[in-house]
């Protein structure tokens, strides 16, 4: 009897885009992936040109400010693929932690039987109620 086959293409699919051929005349011998030619491409856009008079003051010392430039994008880099909070990837993780910061920090809501309310900032009263009625409740 002739079986079935199912195949599964979540590894496949899962795989990270790479690169090899950069333009016509460069090619890299062993592809790389993209999201690390972005990370270092954007950690070194940042040393440039938010964190640059901390570099300045790195170059005061001779090759820490070329030291700097190569060393800490490789480091970001390095800490992308490997650092995976509560087993998410970092964007991931940082939108979901803002998500909470701005909803449940600063928007001051609680969720009460899963569901989201603003939390009650204004003091409770119970009401007494006799016996009698909470047994006309219960029938």
């Amino acid at each position: 009897m002739w079986e079935k086959k199912l195949y599964n293409y979540k590894k496949a699919l899962l795989l990270p885009f790479m690169i090899q051929k950069l333009w016509r005349g460069f090619t890299l011998e062993n592809p790389v992936e993209l999201t690390k030619i972005l990370v270092f491409g954007g950690v070194l856009l940042l040393l440039l040109t938010v964190f640059r008079p901390i570099m300045w003051l790195l170059g005061m010392i001779p090759g820490l400010k070329f030291a700097g430039y190569l060393l800490i994008p490789t480091g970001a880099v390095l800490l992308w693929e490997q650092v995976e909070p509560d087993g998410l990837k970092i964007p991931i993780y940082a939108a979901d932690y803002l998500f909470y910061m701005i909803n449940f920090k600063i928007g001051n809501k609680v969720i009460c039987q899963n569901e989201t309310i603003s939390q009650v900032e204004g003091l409770v009263v119970f009401e007494k109620i006799p016996a009698e009625e909470i047994s006309a409740f219960s029938e």
